[in-house]
């Protein structure tokens, strides 16, 4: 079958679906609700990240440490292959 005639087959067929008067503000009624339900962020969090962002020295220590981190894990991974 041609590709070009099952597409239009396939938007003929979903152009036939019926949806309720009301889908639309349902729909959106649970999306602000579940936004409303959703636990804000702690304060302590906020303020730690923030703080860690803001010192240049902070973020150089942290890249410091994942690239040990990555050598070690070469190194571990290494090690295992030659043995």
């Amino acid at each position: 079958m041609n590709t070009d005639r099952i597409y239009d087959a396939w938007k003929r067929q979903k152009q036939t679906v019926d949806t309720s008067a009301g889908f639309t503000e349902t729909v959106m009624d649970q999306v602000q609700r579940y936004e409303q339900q959703k636990r804000p962020s702690s304060p302590r969090v906020h303020q730690f990240l923030v703080r860690i962002y803001s010192h240049t020295l902070t973020k150089a220590a942290l890249v410091a440490i994942c690239a040990l981190l990555g050598v070690l894990r070469l190194v571990v991974v290494a090690v295992a292959v030659l043995n």
